[in-house]
């Protein structure tokens, strides 16, 4: 999976062994789900998309799956372009996307809170509560593209 500008530029690479995914996976970080391929058994088996979640309902679903089963993974090849972007991606909805994370894991009978998830909502509640009041909405805005596009360009590959 590839991550593109709209001027169709590839930025990043999401491509990780299992092993390395699974654990960022099961810290609230959801798999793209346009790089991968259901066998229509694991809808017999699990059942459609839940629909009651506006935004994790991928997440929920591949929850279902992987808390019991391995997936088989393809290294270096790249199945699906993804522009960034999206009800999953917006700012506004960061805190949205995390409860309806909590409330998978919940629904699938994992209670357990991971470390990675309070970590993401420390830092969703800073942005939202902290910088966007003392520095705006759009200097916030700002202010993370800059961060993610230095955090890209710094990790190793």
């Amino acid at each position: 999976m590839s991550i593109v500008s709209k001027n169709r530029e590839v930025l990043d690479f999401v491509n990780q062994p299992w092993e390395k995914a699974k654990k960022n996976y099961f810290q609230a970080s959801c798999i793209c789900h346009q790089g991968i391929f259901h066998h229509r058994d694991l809808f017999k088996k699990h059942g459609l998309f839940d629909e009651s979640f506006r935004i994790a309902g991928d997440y929920e679903l591949i929850l279902r799956e992987l808390k019991s089963k391995k997936p088989y993974f393809l290294s270096n090849v790249v199945i699906a372009a993804m522009q960034l972007g999206g009800i999953s991606n917006s700012p506004d909805n960061r805190l949205k996307v995390l409860q309806e994370y909590r409330k998978a894991r919940i629904v699938n009978h994992i209670y357990i809170i991971p470390l990675g998830w309070y970590w993401r909502y420390i830092k969703v509640i800073l942005q939202f509560h902290v910088f966007q009041k003392v520095l705006g909405k759009k200097n916030t805005k700002h202010i993370l593209q800059a961060y993610k596009s230095l955090n890209r360009k710094l990790s190793p590959k």
